[in-house]
């Protein structure tokens, strides 16, 4: 599991995560302690809560899947735009989903177009292409 998907699924459930570079924990106003999933090993959880909900007891299993990820799993790979160094509105890379034809464009990513890419992707593309990424802000 990655941290951004354990974080949608907390939320998904009405609860709050933070983290720092150790760990990331959920906070819930019904939970007089958060539970805490490490980032520096793996197995390791800090839990110290009485499962009271079924809700409780969702969160716990969520963080135990985090846990046992391996560390090199848990965080998503970076995408990056590919744009060509001009004030022209279009020259944003977009490929086609459904055939992989390529072109530039505004580079508003649909279900038609793929503007956001991994490092891997665009060095399949075309290697050079690789100099005109610029890494994705969320």
């Amino acid at each position: 599991m990655k941290y951004n998907e354990f974080k949608e699924k907390v939320k998904a459930l009405g609860n709050e995560c933070v983290e720092n570079e150790n760990f990331i924990a959920v906070l819930n106003t019904n939970i007089d302690k958060p539970i805490k999933v490490f980032k520096r090993r793996v197995h390791e959880i800090d839990v110290n809560i009485c499962i009271a909900i079924p809700k409780h007891m969702q969160i716990l299993k969520l963080a135990i899947e985090l846990a046992e990820t391996p560390l090199d799993e848990r965080v998503d790979e970076k995408l990056y735009y590919v744009k060509l160094p001009t004030e022209a509105k279009n020259n944003t890379l977009n490929k086609y989903r459904t055939d992989g034809r390529i072109f530039f464009d505004n580079g508003k990513e649909n279900a038609t177009f793929q503007t956001k890419f991994t490092k891997e992707q665009i060095k399949q593309i075309d290697w050079r292409l690789w100099v005109f990424a610029v890494e994705v802000e969320e």
